[in-house]
């Protein structure tokens, strides 16, 4: 088994050893299905402290035993408020006072004496369970302190590895410091720095490898670079960018047009340089041409390819300002370090006071309880041995008297019984007492550790920007070294290649001379020895055989090959831009080295052609024996010299090197195919004669010499073979002896193998032996596993078939829900199509009610103009009347009818002002007549929806409430209010239009009246159609929002995509997520979604057609919802005749604007925007419900 012990209720747990061979996620699973732990919240260590990681199997971890357990904590029981339940829950004892009693007042008979027997059987057996139960709890205690030490000692490895990252931290954060100061005056001169890199050019010889590698980013420079910053073997930085500068490419076509040296041309050059002189490969003219300089860029354009120069001048800033924020960024993370390492150090948090004296108590007290385990279990067997005395002797007289010891002896049982409760409540309570301290103190240890991870987070980030600002101040520095460091490399190119040229020229001359003389010398020796070898006189002069080792006979191969091909005239060219450097940074003097070797070259050449090779020497020849054919001495004298040129066809290729000389045995043959036998080879046809006579002579008087010297070796040859014969019997004696002794090592020998036979032979049958009893042992675990196997299998079979009853109760549940559910779903169908026609009437009801408040409207826009013409045409006529009375009287009555004239005047006065207040007061009458019949028809309205609105709201798949319905309402009688007050004010200036109308009829100056009124008339008539015209386009204003509220049957939706279910979904104001069904991708063009990658189109609209409410069973399933989630999946149809698909960002504003205004339209809009719509759900009636009130 697997044990794991959960330290924070002090449960040990126990798992198939199965587990041991997973990794420890599927474990942590495993404790999640069966004890109802979030698998995010579980912690499990070993003893040491060590995590076990998610995917490393449980069985690389040495723990796992019943002695030593894989501790377990939950941070989610750590993070509740209050402390969870001890392990395990202490049961109510059985109350045995009232048995034992019981068993007291029994009579003194046998089968009282059964009776208390058993009882004390069943005391005995309570008392060993609660031994058991005692001896857990204390054991559990004791894990629970080896859980804790665990804990402690993780938590010090944690901030152990935290403090090395913080020193390690510190540390650079010094090194940083040290070169603030050089750091800032970098920084200071980079602008400096910049221009002079602009001043300087890169030289025409450099424009191939420019153009060839084009400079680009400083990043990418410095990983390449390897963190190389303050290297000095490169002038340059390398860059691996594609990108190549227009001024570049510019440059390098000039260059390619005269053409620049490839690396076979310089290896050619250096072959050519070898045989001039060093002066011709110096330009000596100085100064440069305008064309040179059109041609040139600087280093500053080749730096600043792809916005290179911004790129670097932010930098620079980015530093600046980073050196300076940089010390403000990190005084309190000291003091945050300092109080987090303070906080996981305290002494009384790692160490429980009292711990190891408390467990060494309850290790007592333990034993006392087996101390009175035993005193029961031995009571108790004197109860059993006492019955069966009993019931084998059958006396009743001994029966009194055995009661009452069964009395005396139940008390004492109950007593200890008592006892033993009393000792397990004690270890339940010190059990449940530790597990609190430990709960505070790993809420604490949780504290302190999340503290040290933010501040290692913190100082992560902190040492990234270090190192981030040290790379981009590394830029800055090869920026500034950057004209040093070109001057420098130039000046060692320069030197190279001066040095290369005349040490190759050198070499090759020497190689050349050496292998020559190496080649005469080989083919005299070769020459000679085929004719001394196999002659008898060879015997007298050894070491014939020698040869002259090969020494500098081959040139050298040839280097810096690569390097560019510059000269001193490109170096002072570089001083016309950059004096005061190239005066510090000056070419090395190496005339002393390029004169030895041109010394030495012109020395051996004089000596090659002024002296030839010399004869053997004299003692050499003196030494030589005189040939029996007459030809040894011949062909030993032959010297020819062959020229110095001779296979030696170039001094610089290396492949050529050995045609040198030509081979001795082609020589020797052509020598004595052109020279008599009896002749000899001369050395030149100026000497042949003497040389020949001089042999002769040499001949002759050494004759005497050679038989002396004869008989001499004819001597020492018989004392060499007396020698031999004596060592000849001495190594037959010695090999006799050796085969003696041979004899007796090969018998030693064979009894060896004898013996090593037999203990091989020996060990074969213990192996066999053990062999036999291993697979004899592994067939009867095998055995017993297997029967263990079957046993588990008939359990499996029993759980399957359990299972099997219950899937069968379950499935006949669901069966039976589903049929609830379809006849709900039926009544709820039949319940929504009675709304939809309750709201069917009503939307014909308050059209009927808004055409008849159209035609009132009308009829007393009619009736006040049609009061306001009457009157203007009765005053129209009192006026006309009035003007002719004037004209009708003649000159005689004029006096007469004065006074009644001047009575009608004022009569007409009064007869005005009455008109004038009696059409105000209809005005008045007809404005409140209207509103009131309104405010009737509106209340009437709002009372028959009420209990429409309370219907549907109750009704489930509701979206809103309605709170939103009587918001609307409201609104949509406040609109029409102030519709009405608008129409108010336009009747108010028209009264008052009329009102002048009427002064200017009483005016008798103004005799147009008549034409200025029907133009008011008309211009009223013009006012009227236009807001007739404006009224019918706010009632027929089109549709087209976007539906957020509801999500239903025909509502217009917008369809985004989410990240964080990487699925589609419906935008809704609502808790409910809305997934977009997968069979509505093909109709808006959308592929299969690939989790992490973004799909091409990102949102799209859409009309819903069904949708279907949804229960996830499990946590892994496609929509990434965790189990018990409830969604809806929707399917929608792209909008006929409009675009339904929206790209990654081009739609973006559309996007927003549809949503803004869907969410902060408000009511009234939004039931305009739905007015159209046909058989919508219950919410959607009641929308189109009040927006048919515009």
């Amino acid at each position: 088994m697997l044990y794991v012990f959960h330290v924070d209720t002090g449960r040990m747990l126990t798992f198939e050893m199965s587990k041991a061979l997973e990794i420890v996620r599927s474990l942590k699973e495993t404790i999640e299905r069966h004890h109802g732990i979030p698998c995010a919240s579980i912690v499990l260590l070993v003893s040491g402290g060590e995590v076990l990681q998610d995917t490393q199997r449980v069985c690389n971890y040495s723990a796992g035993t019943d002695t030593n357990p894989i501790y377990m904590f939950s941070k989610s029981v750590l993070d509740a408020r209050n402390q969870p339940a001890p392990w395990p829950s202490i049961e109510t004892d059985n109350d045995l006072k009232a048995q034992v009693d019981k068993c007291l007042e029994l009579p003194a008979t046998y089968n009282t004496v059964v009776t208390r027997s058993l009882l004390a059987q069943q005391i005995c057996e309570m008392a060993k369970e609660e031994a058991k139960t005692c001896e857990t709890l204390i054991h559990e205690q004791h894990l629970q302190q080896q859980g804790w030490a665990a804990v402690v000692a993780n938590m010090e490895d944690s901030v152990t590895e935290f403090q090395e990252r913080v020193a390690d931290f510190y540390r650079r954060y010094e090194e940083h410091r040290q070169r603030f100061t050089e750091h800032m005056e970098i920084l200071s001169a980079f602008d400096h720095d910049l221009k002079q890199l602009s001043e300087i050019p890169i030289l025409s010889t450099l424009m191939e490898n420019a153009a060839s590698r084009p400079f680009g980013n400083f990043d990418e420079a410095y990983v390449d670079a390897g963190n190389t910053a303050n290297s000095t073997s490169s002038g340059s930085v390398k860059t691996t960018s594609n990108s190549e500068p227009a001024a570049i490419a510019a440059a390098t076509s000039t260059t390619d047009a005269e053409g620049t040296t490839s690396s076979q041309g310089e290896e050619k050059a250096v072959a050519l340089a070898g045989s001039g002189s060093a002066e011709q490969q110096q330009i000596v003219s100085s100064g440069i041409s305008d064309k040179d300089k059109a041609k040139c860029i600087s280093l500053l354009d080749w730096i600043s390819a792809s916005e290179g120069q911004r790129m670097l001048k932010r930098m620079a800033e980015e530093c600046t300002s980073g050196l300076e924020q940089f010390e403000k960024h990190t005084v309190g993370l000291k003091q945050n370090i300092d109080k987090a390492v303070e906080a996981s150090q305290r002494g009384d948090i790692k160490e429980i006071k009292g711990l190891e004296e408390r467990l060494c108590d309850l290790d007592k007290v333990m034993y006392e309880a087996r101390k009175i385990v035993s005193d029961q279990n031995e009571l108790a067997q004197s109860f059993q041995q006492n019955q069966n005395r009993a019931n084998t002797l059958g006396d009743t007289s001994i029966l009194p008297d055995l009661c009452a010891s069964h009395k005396s002896q139940l008390i004492v049982m109950l007593q200890n019984h008592k006892n033993l409760r009393d000792i397990r409540r004690r270890c339940a309570k010190c059990k449940e007492e530790l597990g609190n301290n430990l709960f505070q103190r790993l809420r604490y240890i949780i504290h302190v550790e999340t503290r040290v991870w933010e501040i290692d987070n913190s100082i992560l980030f902190y040492h990234t920007s270090l190192k981030r600002l040290q790379k981009h101040l590394g830029i800055i520095e090869q920026i500034h070294m950057a004209p040093c460091m070109y001057v420098s490399a130039v000046t060692e190119v320069v030197r190279r290649r001066m040095f290369s040229s005349s040490f190759l020229r050198w070499a090759s001359d020497l190689a050349c001379r050496l292998m020559t003389i190496h080649n005469e010398e080989v083919m005299r020796r070769h020459e000679f020895t085929a004719q001394f070898e196999g002659h008898f006189l060879s015997t007298l002069f050894p070491g014939m055989d020698d040869m002259p080792p090969s020494y500098a006979i081959q040139a050298p191969s040839i280097f810096d090959s690569s390097l560019p091909a510059l000269n001193k005239r490109d170096l002072q060219e570089l001083s016309t831009f950059l004096p005061e450097l190239t005066e510090k940074i000056q070419l090395p003097n190496i005339d002393s080295v390029i004169d030895f070797f041109s010394s030495r070259s012109v020395e051996g050449t004089n000596q090659s052609k002024s002296s030839g090779l010399q004869e053997y020497p004299p003692d050499m020849g003196a030494a030589e024996p005189t040939a029996i054919d007459g030809k040894g001495d011949a062909d030993s004298a032959t010297t020819a010299q062959q020229p110095t040129k001779e296979g030696c066809e170039s001094e610089t290729d290396t492949e050529e090197f050995e045609k040198v000389g030509q081979s001795p045995i082609d020589r020797r043959r052509r020598s004595r195919s052109k020279v008599p036998p009896v002749d000899t080879c001369s050395m030149a046809t100026s000497t042949e004669r003497v040389l020949q006579a001089s042999a002769e002579t040499l001949t002759e008087e050494n004759l005497g010499t050679t038989r002396l010297e004869v008989e001499k070796l004819k001597t020492i040859l018989r004392t060499v073979y007396q020698l031999s014969q004596s060592s000849i019997s001495f190594l037959r004696e010695q090999l006799s002896a050796v085969r003696t002794e041979s004899a007796s090592n090969r018998a030693e020998f064979r009894s060896k193998l004898e013996a090593i036979n037999r203990a091989w032979a020996a060990i074969q049958e213990e192996a066999r032996n053990r062999e036999r009893e291993t697979i004899q042992q592994l067939t009867v675990d095998h055995e017993l596993e297997m029967n263990d196997l079957r046993k588990s299998i008939h359990q499996k079979d029993d759980e399957m078939q359990s299972l099997r009853s219950d899937n069968s109760m379950i499935k006949a549940s669901h069966i039976e829900t589903v049929s609830k559910y379809e006849s709900e779903k039926r009544e709820l169908n039949v319940t929504v199509d009675e709304m939809k026609e309750v709201v069917r009437k009503l939307e014909q009801r308050l059209a009927d009610v808004e055409v008849d408040r159209k035609k009132a409207i009308q009829e007393a826009v009619e009736q006040l103009e049609h009061k306001h013409k009457t009157e203007i045409e009765s005053l129209r006529c009192r006026y006309k009347l009035m003007t002719s009375m004037d004209r009708s009287p003649s000159d005689t009555s004029l006096e007469k009818i004065e006074k009644p004239d001047m009575i009608d005047i004022a009569s007409h006065e009064l007869l005005l002002a009455q008109a004038r207040e009696d059409f105000n007061r209809e005005k008045e009458r007809a404005i409140k007549t209207a509103i009131e019949e309104e405010r009737q028809r509106w209340e009437s309205s709002t009372v028959t929806i009420k209990p429409q609105q309370r219907s549907m709201a109750s009704s489930p798949g509701t979206p809103t409430g309605s709170h939103d319905i009587y918001k609307r309402i409201l609104e949509e009688k406040e609109r029409q209010l102030d519709e009405l007050r608008d129409k108010e004010s336009v009747l108010i200036r028209e009264n008052q239009r009329y009102k002048e109308t009427i002064q200017s009829l009483t005016d008798p100056e103004l005799g147009s009246n008549q034409l200025n009124l029907k133009e008011q008339l008309e211009a009223l008539e013009r006012e009227k159609q236009q807001l007739s015209r404006e009224l019918e386009r706010h009632q027929n204003r089109p549709s087209g929002g976007v539906s957020i509220q509801s999500c239903s049957k025909g509502d217009l939706v917008m369809i985004v995509y989410n990240s964080t279910y990487d699925q589609y979904t419906i935008v809704q104001n609502a808790p409910v997520l809305y997934f977009l069904h997968a069979d509505s991708y093909a109709a808006f063009g959308l592929t299969e979604l690939v989790a992490g990658q973004v799909p091409r189109i990102i949102h799209c609209m859409g009309t819903v057609v069904d949708k279907d409410y949804c229960h996830a069973r499990k946590d892994g399933n496609r929509y990434k919802v965790s189990r018990g989630t409830r969604f809806y999946r929707v399917k929608v149809k792209p909008v006929p005749g409009g675009s339904g698909g929206g790209s990654g960002g081009g739609s973006s504003g559309s996007l927003s604007a549809s949503v803004s205004s869907g969410t902060s339209r408000s009511a009234a809009a939004d039931s305009d925007k739905h007015s159209h719509k046909k058989e919508k759900s219950k919410f959607d009636a009641l929308s189109s419900l009040t927006e048919l009130s515009y």
